[in-house]
Parts: C-alpha cells; structure tokens; sequence
C-alpha cells in the first residue's frame, strides 16, 4: 500500500509539473500580471468616480476587456492539459480506484430495468422496477445470478473493476471494494477520515501546485513579444 501512495504522489506531481510547463509555454505571463494589476487598480478607481459618468463606462470596458484577456489566456493550456488527464485516470482507475474481489468481500450492486433477480452468492432475491441498490458480501466463490429466466455466471472473485450484466432487460453493476490509502482519526472538514485514490491524487497535486508556482515564479520559457 504505501508503495501505491508513492506511485501516485508521483503521478500527480508529474503531472503538476507538466501542466506547469504548458502554462508557462502557452501563457504570456508578464502580460497577464500586468493586466492583474490593472484590473485591481480600475476596480479601486471606480469605487470613486460615478457609475453614470462617461469616464466610469470607459474604465469598466477597459477591465471587462482585460479580463476577458486573462481568461482567455488560462484557457489557452486546457486544449494540452485536457487529454493527458483523461488518459492517465483512464489507466489509474482499475490501479489504484478498488481492491480485488474476494469471498467476504463487501460489494455496491446497482440493478436497474424492470423484473425478478436472484443471486445466491450476493443475498439477492428481490423484484426490480426501475432501481434497485444494496451493499451486500459476495459469499462464494462460483457466483451466479437470475435476471427473470436467464442465469449468469458473474466471475467476481479475483476482479477489481466494475462489472456489468445485462439479461432480459436488466442491468446489474458491481463496484468492488473501494482501496482507502490514508486514515485519520478525527473527520478532517470537507474531507472526511479516510482518502481513496482519488482523494490522495487531488491532495497530491494541489500541494505540488503550490511548490512548483512558488518555485517557478517568475521564470518565463517562451519570450513573449
């Protein structure tokens, strides 16, 4: 486990110092702080002049101007950003996301459509119309399930992905066991006890966001015109 939180603390600063990088190729950042200052320099001055002066309209076109400008420039890195993100979560998920299944492991089943289920092995045997969710522990290691007449065979045991089966016009999906990394002993706010994956890569990133702007400050890779 703790080899797994390096792996991601890795991944996620690798990926800070990547987004980083774009950023300082692809913004002009010494235009961009200039318009910063600017935009709080205007905003003081119309506190002062009368909102329906000629002079006030002029200087709030001025910074709704330059604002646009500097959102536009923040947007610029996310057509490079973007794509990489999605591959990387798209590979960490079956990872780091769930703990493989096991007999007595504890396992989220969602049914949805219209009919009878049965299934053994996940202590289910119920009548679905429309939704259907339970929390349940998978019992044996040949587990099957009914949707209406058609038997399955789920292959649950040894999985750590969502699994999903469809007979009859019913759908059932499986969550593993989620991996939890990190445990506190008090609820931390907005954050919980425990970190999954997810929650470490978040963390991960932002603290290394931090350091890399502090770092980076200042240090310009493209000259900007």
């Amino acid at each position: 486990m703790e080899m797994l939180i390096v792996w991601l603390v890795l991944i996620a600063s690798g990926l800070s110092l990547f987004t980083q990088i774009v950023n300082k190729l692809m913004i002009n950042e010494k235009q961009t702080d200039q318009y910063r200052e600017d935009i709080k320099k205007v905003q003081n001055e119309l506190k002062t002049m009368d909102p329906k002066s000629a002079e006030f309209t002029k200087k709030q076109d001025e910074m709704l101007d330059k604002n646009m400008w500097v959102m536009k420039q923040q947007f610029k890195p996310m057509m490079v950003t973007f794509l990489p993100y999605i591959i990387v979560f798209y590979f960490l998920t079956p990872i780091f996301a769930y703990n493989a299944i096991a007999i007595g492991s504890t396992v989220g089943v969602s049914v949805t459509g219209s009919g009878d289920v049965f299934s053994d092995c996940l202590g289910i045997d119920t009548t679905v119309s429309g939704n259907f969710k339970n929390i349940t522990t998978v019992s044996s290691d040949n587990c099957t399930a009914k949707f209406g007449t058609t038997e399955l065979n789920l292959d649950l045991v040894g999985s750590n992905s969502i699994k999903n089966f469809e007979a009859n016009g019913l759908k059932m999906t499986i969550m593993p066991p989620e991996k939890e990394y990190i445990h506190f002993p008090i609820s931390i706010p907005l954050a919980g006890k425990s970190f999954g994956w997810l929650g470490v890569f978040i963390w991960s990133s932002l603290f290394a966001s931090l350091i890399l702007t502090k770092v980076l400050k200042g240090r310009y890779l493209r000259k900007w015109e």
